[in-house]
């Protein structure tokens, strides 16, 4: 009798697939970012702080997350965040660690999602199938109030996005992982709140903006497809590099396919 077929499991996925999850989305969406190095403690300069499955981390470092968000910061940080400390030793306090307060919730169970498990929202603009994938946390809420859900048999209702008023700040949760396409349309409507403006652009077209050694105003426009593109989207007159051509403020132009352009204020 010939030995039965071995089920086909998908790959674990490892903490740089859970980054790309989030960085792939804010690029899509033109959100710019930096990465900063772990022994940063001050992060004052910046607006919005993202924690994409923070797993191991020391704790003065979470401490500063706690501090930054209650003097007035804003905090996006993921599940498994805050789970083991920087030796890899799992923390025995509630999850996630130091950082329930600033989070307004905390758990003490996860789970696999069954396949159908999706998100569900009536406080946010969702497509209507968002497949939960890979990871899910069940958290219960202490002041956070429930942004998203779970749609499930068992966990239906439990909470899977939150967002959290905290001092003079604002921190939200994503207790799960789920598809990209969801995780566009999440981020586009949650950012804001999190006084993060999101651009008008998207994917296929990339803007980026900065500024030259004069101070002049620097924009680059990409086409990632094979299409022609309408740029109507708003930039400071000025002219193309390197042939001079003039182009208005808010003037639409058209991109080629594959195409690039740099404007110059």
């Amino acid at each position: 009798m010939p030995p039965l077929p071995r089920l086909q499991q998908a790959p674990e996925k490892n903490y740089s697939d859970f980054l790309r999850w989030l960085c792939d989305s804010l690029y899509r969406l033109n959100v710019e970012y930096d990465i900063i190095p772990d022994a940063e403690r001050n992060f004052g300069q910046y607006g919005l702080l993202i924690l994409p499955c923070l797993y191991a981390a020391p704790e003065d470092l979470l401490r500063a997350v706690d501090g930054y968000v209650k003097k007035g910061g804003h905090l996006l940080a993921t599940f498994r965040t805050g789970f083991a400390d920087e030796y890899l030793k799992i923390r025995h306090g509630t999850h996630p660690y130091l950082l329930t307060d600033c989070l307004g919730l905390r758990y003490d169970r996860f789970t696999r999602p069954e396949p159908g498990t999706e998100l569900a929202s009536d406080a946010l603009p969702l497509p209507d199938h968002v497949p939960v994938t890979d990871w899910m946390e069940l958290p219960e809420l202490t002041t956070a109030e429930s942004l998203c859900a779970y749609r499930h048999s068992v966990w239906g209702g439990v909470p899977a996005v939150t967002l959290n008023r905290y001092g003079a700040g604002a921190a939200a949760y994503l207790a799960a992982c789920f598809s990209p396409e969801g995780l566009d349309a999440l981020l586009t409507a949650l950012l804001p709140r999190l006084g993060t403006a999101v651009p008008p652009e998207r994917f296929p077209l990339i803007v980026r903006r900065s500024v030259d050694t004069t101070g002049r105003d620097i924009t680059f426009f990409f086409n990632y497809s094979g299409r022609a593109l309408d740029v109507d989207t708003p930039h400071p007159a000025g002219r193309f590099l390197p042939e001079g051509e003039p182009l208005g403020a808010d003037e639409p132009f058209t991109l080629p396919p594959w195409g690039a352009r740099v404007l110059r204020g």
